[in-house]
C-alpha cells in the first residue's frame, strides 16, 4: 500500500514534496504537507476534543445514515466535519485507526450537483491525493470518487486507510463532527 501511495502522490506533487510527506508519515511526525500545526491547541467544548488543532468529535455511539449523523452533530453543537486540511486529516486518521475497522461519515456530498462535491459549509472539496482514496484495478490506477449518482455522500473508509470514499447516503456508519463556534 505504501508503494501505491507513493505512485499516486508522485503524480500529483513535486518529487521533494512526496519524499518529505512520505518521511513524515513513516516517522510518525506531525507535519504532512506544509507547516506542522502540533503547537496549535484548540479550545474545545465537550464532547469535542482537540485533534490536530481542530475540535472534533469521533462519534461511535450508534451508526446512522449520513443525514442521521448530520442531525446528531447538530444536536451536540457541531456539524459533520469539514476535513480540508491534510495535517488535521493525518491526526484524525491516527486517532480513529486505533478504534477498529469502522467507517465514518464526514461533511461532504454531491447531492446538489452530481460530481461536484461540496463541504457542508458550501466550499468545494479538493480532489485527488492526499484526500481521496485510490485503488488499482486490472493494473490501472483509479481515484475516488467513482460512485456516480448512486454514491453521493463521503465517508472515511477503513478499507481505504481512512481516505475519502463516496458512498450511498443511506448506509449506516459512525461520524466525525466538528464544533461550531
Amino acid at each position: 500500500m505504501e508503494k501505491f501511495l507513493l505512485i499516486v502522490l508522485s503524480r500529483l506533487f513535486a518529487f521533494n514534496t512526496v519524499l518529505a510527506a512520505y518521511a513524515s508519515l513513516t516517522s510518525g511526525t506531525a507535519t504532512v504537507f506544509g507547516e506542522s500545526n502540533s503547537a496549535v491547541r484548540a479550545q474545545c467544548s465537550s464532547p469535542f476534543t482537540d485533534i490536530g488543532g481542530s475540535c472534533l468529535y469521533v462519534y461511535t455511539g450508534q451508526s446512522g445514515t449520513w443525514y442521521e449523523i448530520s442531525n446528531l452533530c447538530l444536536q451536540v453543537g457541531g456539524r459533520l466535519a469539514v476535513l480540508d486540511d491534510a495535517n488535521v486529516l493525518y491526526y484524525l486518521i491516527n486517532t480513529i485507526k486505533a478504534q477498529g475497522d469502522h467507517n465514518y461519515w464526514i461533511g461532504a456530498a454531491d447531492t446538489a450537483v452530481e460530481g461536484s462535491f461540496r463541504w457542508v459549509d458550501g466550499t468545494e472539496v479538493k480532489m485527488g491525493a492526499p484526500y481521496w482514496a485510490g485503488y488499482c484495478h486490472k493494473g490501472d490506477l483509479h481515484q475516488e470518487p467513482n460512485g456516480g449518482s448512486d454514491e453521493n455522500c463521503v465517508q472515511l473508509s477503513h478499507q481505504e486507510y481512512f481516505l475519502f470514499n463516496d458512498d450511498a447516503c443511506d448506509k449506516n456508519y459512525y461520524g466525525i463532527c466538528e464544533q461550531l463556534n
